[in-house]
């Protein structure tokens, strides 16, 4: 029972520290007398006034056995405050309060209650977090778990944002009762890290309910994005020759940064060209200052750091590479074909060898293409070998560029300019005689004066009815791509020309070949 002009109070006390509540009402001295409850359990009286104040301590077996950690003040005393204290808050409880009342009551305490005071005790402890300020390292592409611990009581509640932003990523809900428990654990997953979010910053925010004007408890927890090291390289195969300087550029990233090695090979220290990702972009330089015979073979670099290995073949040969036909599947010449193909060579080039079968129409069949219809038959098969050389070279039925002469200049030690370190040659042939409406497969094998290289089958047709004239097979083939390149290969797949590649074509003609033979020819041409 409360009375109704009861009076209603809270008092919250720091956990763990010293309780004392005190009655705030008091008795009229010698008329009335003042009890104490503590959990409706009868603690002490005050009867009596100054200078003869009487405390009474009414605690019975069954008080002192449930509250033994509350403790009445000495009934020595003689002012008129009647207190219990419980030394450093033993036994309170987070979860449920402990409830204290006062009462006088008339008559020395034999009458009616004449006012009631109730004090409901409650415990709070203060907010904190809980947390290890040192980068949360992840792996780019992994999911990173940050994990914020705090303390608080009562109504402690977390949420994660992403620094200066308000937009809440991730919170705990309320407790019942606003109370709950006074450790929490709340985590931010962020998933498929990406490289560019290293070095942002998570921001976990705790606060409690009680003190109302208390400022949360805040830690920040910064991305460190751990990059696996990638390497590449300028070229992973270097043609060269003999005695050549060589020097290859590795390009690497990693974060940490890697260490990097190339076995028995000398590679410098590595200067920093970009700064992004982190860790930056290092680029090696791989040198051999003169190639020789134990340098023709595969070397393996290697980058490394705690998050991987990441590995890069780097291979030095004198052989050609093989070379690969860049000319079109069809002709609209029913005999003739000009014929282009590329290789990589650090020696000059020697010979190529030809080699073509011949079927009728679609059909194939042969054993240099098993893949072809067994049931057809060849009906043509030739091989020529087309000299290369500075001195065999036939400059009107071959062209090679770099020149024979130019290749042999770059493949001397002194010259190691950009364009010689990648020794492209290219080769353009007229490819005469050939049988009409026929499908041709061709296999081109270059040599230079140390090995030879065999390309992938190329198939090209000659479903045309028209035969090449003298015109065409008066220019080098070079320049027959140059000028007239585009009739003799784009008319055959139907490509309209523009007036102004017409006027460029035609001035080319009247330079090159003159005004006769220029009229021969735009009579075999479509406006």
């Amino acid at each position: 029972y409360i009375h109704n002009s009861a009076i209603e109070r809270e008092v919250w006390i720091h956990d763990g520290t010293n309780v004392s509540i005190c009655c705030s009402i008091q008795p009229n001295p010698g008329v009335d007398a003042l009890f104490i409850f503590v959990n409706k359990n009868r603690f002490g009286a005050l009867i009596g006034g100054p200078p003869n104040v009487r405390r009474i301590d009414s605690r019975d077996q069954t008080s002192r056995e449930e509250l033994p950690q509350w403790q009445l003040d000495s009934i020595d005393k003689q002012d008129t405050n009647l207190c219990v204290h419980n030394p450093n808050g033993a036994g309170l409880s987070l979860q449920k309060s402990t409830e204290v009342k006062c009462e006088v009551t008339t008559d020395q305490g034999l009458g009616q209650i004449s006012q009631e005071e109730l004090i409901t005790v409650k415990v709070y402890v203060p907010v904190a977090i809980h947390a290890n300020p040192e980068p949360i390292t992840v792996v780019e592409g992994e999911t990173s778990v940050l994990t914020c611990e705090a303390t608080g009581s009562p109504g402690l509640h977390l949420q994660w944002k992403a620094k200066n932003s308000d937009i809440i990523l991730n919170e705990t809900q309320p407790d019942q009762n606003n109370q709950g428990g006074s450790q929490k654990q709340l985590d931010l997953f962020i998933f498929d890290v990406k490289a560019k979010q290293h070095g942002e910053v998570y921001v976990c925010e705790a606060s409690t309910s009680y003190p109302t004007d208390a400022v949360p408890a805040k830690a920040e927890f910064t991305l460190d994005v751990a990059l696996p090291p990638t390497m590449s390289a300028s070229k992973l195969i270097v043609y060269t020759n003999f005695n050549a300087s060589e020097e290859v550029n590795v390009t690497v990233t990693g974060y940490p940064v890697p260490a990097v090695q190339c076995e028995d090979l000398r590679l410098d220290d590595g200067i920093q060209v970009a700064t992004e990702p982190q860790g930056g972009v290092m680029l090696y330089r791989l040198q051999v200052p003169s190639i020789q015979q134990i340098h023709l073979h595969r070397y393996t670099c290697r980058a490394e750091n705690p998050f991987g290995v990441a590995t890069l073949p780097v291979e030095f040969t004198v052989a050609p590479s093989d070379p690969v036909v860049l000319s079109p599947s069809q002709t609209k010449y029913a005999d003739y074909y000009l014929l282009k193909w590329r290789t990589l060579s650090g020696a000059p080039l020697v010979n190529a060898t030809l080699n073509i079968e011949e079927y009728t129409g679609d059909e194939s069949s042969g054993s240099l293409y098993p893949r072809s219809a067994q049931n057809k038959t060849v009906v043509g098969h030739r091989t020529q070998t087309v000299a290369l050389g500075l001195h065999e070279l036939d400059r009107m039925r071959v062209d090679v560029w770099p020149s024979p002469d130019a290749q042999i200049l770059d493949s001397s030690p002194e010259n190691n300019s950009e364009y010689q370190a990648e020794r492209e040659r290219t080769v353009w042939y007229h490819l005469t005689n050939l049988s009409a409406n026929t499908e041709h497969h061709l296999t081109v094998t270059v040599c230079n004066e140390y090995a030879c290289e065999v390309s992938k089958p190329h198939v090209f047709s000659t479903l045309g009815d028209e035969t090449v004239d003298a015109t065409v097979l008066r220019l080098s083939p070079k320049d027959a791509e140059m000028i007239t390149g585009q009739l003799i290969q784009e008319a055959s797949v139907g490509y309209n020309l523009s007036p102004n590649l017409r006027s460029g074509i035609v001035d080319c003609l009247l330079v090159t070949i003159g005004i006769p033979l220029l009229v021969l020819h735009l009579t075999q041409m479509v406006y």
